[in-house]
């Protein structure tokens, strides 16, 4: 890094940008780990990023890589790619040209740690540039205040988690993660492949809630959407994953709640009046116990944009971790990227309701892939929906474009059940007159769609696999 102790002064090592040069031309064993772990733009150097994106081209030719081929290659470049590398005559380009980088001492093995000092230098020259121009657009004062932090914020985010090159990604990438995560589900229990979301029977369809995808869980009113988002979610944590869970509907202190009538087995009406028995007593403090460790951030926010729910998602995957977000529920949600400021105005760059579902939509398969976990947004049906026998994906409000990003649609499908190996006393009896509820699942990208059955207490709000009843 230049020793010059000015404030303008450019963050860049000349050495590191050549010895990883280096280690490509001299060592072409490196290159595989070089294209994983940097891209073009961490060179600050003319020259360096000129002959690393011959490398590059080269590598994903299939060609060999040495000091003749990228020397044909540079020589092959426009008059105007000569000219952003400093070079004025293709006379230049000789062996000479490349001596100052291949005498350099460079030790193949720690290719790596070459990469990751080039990945830090880059880093620190960004952050610069982001520093300079927030200063900029603060002392302008042209830009909403607001939208100047949500940007520098995105920006700030997304630099933590770069991860080289993503402008395009060739087979020769992406097949041996193919094969690892093929391996991985082989040797795991259950083939979980994902985030579990705790039913077996779930489970045997999905392998769990994949990284970057998008499920909508759908149903009317009062079918049991919040309380199977939040078995799902507690059995999450307890599966030592850490879930955000953004309520919209309910405050924190209900469903707290409703996690303890789930845990203890007590009625939430038992729960709300206080009238517990000393064993309901040590029940629920016991049950209270077990919550406490359980890794659930709630967020009971009634005016969420999607603007907060970014930034709230980034904080929580950069300060700790962070496996599975929750939204309870997707149409409460607004898209502008104001807070709440006592006025409806959310949807004022939007000429529809219908328009601003199809943004938020967007946005959530977005914040998916860019946080690389599963985004779990509930869904309201039309009320029309109550009178038809079977469902359709067209029956979820403002469904146009929510179908096309989600990677997988539940349906929830209520229905009464009876043991019918229950005497006549039990079928009679509170306990055995327990719902069945059908998770239809009616749109599933990387798998298959069916019917699945689990059992609803209604009093203390659990569900049950119906295997633990047999």
């Amino acid at each position: 890094m230049p020793a010059s102790g000015s404030k303008s002064a450019v963050p860049y090592n000349e050495l590191i940008e050549k010895t990883v040069i280096c280690c490509m031309l001299n060592n072409p064993e490196t290159i595989d780990e070089g294209m994983v772990l940097i891209s073009e733009d961490y060179f600050y150097s003319r020259k360096c990023k000129f002959i690393f994106h011959a490398i590059r081209e080269l590598y994903f030719e299939k060609d060999n890589i040495d000091i003749i081929t990228v020397r044909n290659r540079l020589l092959k470049k426009t008059d105007e790619e000569l000219r952003d590398a400093n070079i004025t005559d293709k006379s230049q380009i000789n062996v000479e040209y490349f001596s100052d980088i291949t005498n350099i001492p460079a030790v193949p093995q720690s290719m790596k740690k070459y990469c990751e000092d080039l990945k830090e230098v880059y880093v620190r020259r960004k952050l610069k540039s982001y520093s300079e121009g927030l200063i900029l657009e603060s002392v302008k004062g042209e830009q909403d205040v607001y939208d100047v932090l949500l940007n520098a914020q995105r920006d700030l985010f997304q630099l933590s988690k770069q991860d080289g090159e993503k402008d395009f990604l060739y087979l020769k990438q992406l097949l041996p993660n193919v094969i690892d995560r093929m391996n991985e589900a082989a040797n795991m229990k259950g083939g979980i492949t994902g985030v579990t979301s705790g039913f077996k029977s779930l489970d045997s369809y999905t392998q769990g809630f994949q990284k970057q995808d998008l499920i909508i869980i759908a149903a009317r009113p009062g079918a049991g959407k919040t309380s199977l988002a939040l078995n799902v979610a507690y059995k999450m944590a307890k599966a030592d994953k850490k879930v955000a869970f953004f309520s919209l509907e309910m405050g924190g202190e209900s469903l707290a709640q409703r996690l303890l009538a789930m845990e203890s087995v007590i009625t939430s009406e038992k729960l709300r009046s206080g009238r517990l028995s000393d064993a309901e007593w040590d029940r629920a403090l016991d049950a209270a116990k077990e919550i406490n460790t359980s890794n659930i951030a709630f967020s009971d926010n009634s005016f969420l944009t999607i603007a907060e729910l970014q930034n709230k998602c980034r904080k929580l995957k950069s300060e700790d971790k962070l496996d599975c977000v929750m939204i309870d529920y997707l149409q409460l949600m607004h898209a502008g990227k104001d807070g709440y400021n006592g006025r409806n105005d959310y949807s004022k760059a939007f000429s529809n309701r219908q328009e601003e579902v199809a943004e938020i939509s967007r946005s959530l398969k977005g914040l998916a892939k860019e946080l690389d976990i599963p985004v779990i947004a509930l869904a309201q049906l039309h009320r029309a929906s109550d009178d038809k026998k079977e469902y359709s994906l067209s029956d979820i409000r403002e469904s146009g474009q929510i179908e096309q990003d989600a990677d997988l649609i539940i349906f929830i499908d209520k229905k009464k059940y009876i043991d019918p190996n229950a005497s006549p006393e039990e079928k009679n009896s509170d306990e055995y007159q327990s719902d069945t509820v059908f998770l239809k699942i009616m749109k599933h990208r990387n798998g298959r769609t069916g019917d699945i059955q689990l059992r609803f207490d209604k009093a203390t709000t659990k569900f049950f696999d119906l295997d633990k009843f047999k």
